[in-house]
């Protein structure tokens, strides 16, 4: 008889509180939002874990935080302690190498023109490795349509003298109750994407220059020249979205362009970069590479390589790495 617990009147003392169960659910289930208050929606929509574009998988203990035209960074260990290397691509095909401690024991970076920026959960950091603002080229982003915005900022950034990359390195660190969940460093600040859907643009020099609202889950956020998008999941319907923006100098943001992608039911992305063209391509989990392309009315996807075809395929994941 002291095997039976009974109506739930009684418990003993072996009976766990079933509150304590609450505390063992894993990030997959706590991202399942039941959105029945939320705008008359009555689904339950499980949203995508953010993740870093071109970083290896987190489980390694020696691997690329990040890697593109510029070079790559990788996380490692030197004599016991956790350290950056970084590898920039120089002219004819020379190559500069770095070593740096990771003494925040950062898990996420991104590589620029002037170094990288890297985050733990709490902290982001930023480490130079150029010395001198380099000009940007806008031949690519006039082919986009982005060649007014983008001169703008970068007129806005030289004439508040902030065209030269920071003389030492700098750590900025979070509220208490605000974690990292991405990032991406451009060539003229850093976006850091927060749990509390904020976006945090700093300057190449540490100075906060604005703080926008995400509206929605944040999913990855990308950068090139003077360019940011942030991707995001609406908590209601579950649909991918994005929007891409420059920041000033002075704190301005401004909105290139913005939509949605066009990743079917239950599709997940798996990468997302802009091109040299300024243009937003993106990696479904079905293995289908598509690129907006800018029209004179309006923008259409245009698909251009198709992964699922090619030879590697492993277990229905890709077995290719997008850079």
């Amino acid at each position: 008889d002291g095997d039976d617990v009974g109506d739930g009147s009684e418990q003993g003392d072996d009976v766990e509180d079933i509150e304590d169960e609450d505390d063992d659910e894993d990030e997959a289930k706590r991202r399942v939002r039941k959105t029945k208050s939320q705008r008359g929606c009555t689904a339950a929509v499980r949203l995508q874990e953010p993740f870093q574009p071109n970083a290896s998988p987190m489980e390694r203990q020696r691997r690329f935080l990040a890697f593109n035209e510029l070079g790559s960074l990788v996380v490692g260990e030197q004599d016991g302690e956790s350290v950056f290397v970084v590898e920039h691509e120089g002219t004819g095909g020379a190559q500069r190498r770095q070593i740096i401690n990771n003494s925040h024991n950062c898990t996420m970076g991104s590589l620029c023109k002037f170094g990288f920026a890297a985050a733990s959960r709490d902290c982001v950091v930023f480490h130079t490795t150029h010395t001198r603002h380099q000009q940007h080229t806008t031949a690519a982003a006039a082919a986009a349509g982005l060649s007014a915005a983008l001169t703008e900022a970068q007129q806005r950034q030289q004439e508040s003298g902030d065209d030269d990359t920071p003389v030492c390195d700098w750590v900025r660190e979070l509220p208490e109750d605000e974690a990292v969940l991405g990032l991406a460093a451009s060539s003229t600040g850093v976006c850091v994407a927060t749990s509390r859907a904020f976006l945090r643009l700093f300057s190449l020099t540490g100075m906060q220059r604005v703080v926008l609202a995400v509206p929605g889950s944040h999913v990855c956020v990308v950068a090139r020249d003077a360019a940011f998008v942030e991707v995001y999941q609406e908590a209601c319907t579950g649909a991918y979205r994005f929007f891409c923006f420059t920041v000033a100098a002075s704190g301005t943001a401004h909105v290139c362009y913005d939509g949605s992608l066009p990743l079917g039911a239950g599709e997940s992305l798996l990468w997302a970069g802009l091109s040299d063209a300024l243009a937003l391509a993106v990696l479904g989990s079905r293995g289908m590479l598509l690129m907006r392309i800018e029209g004179s009315k309006a923008a259409l996807w245009m698909p251009m390589l198709d992964f699922a075809q090619l030879a590697g395929r492993k277990r229905g994941a890709l077995a290719h790495w997008m850079v």
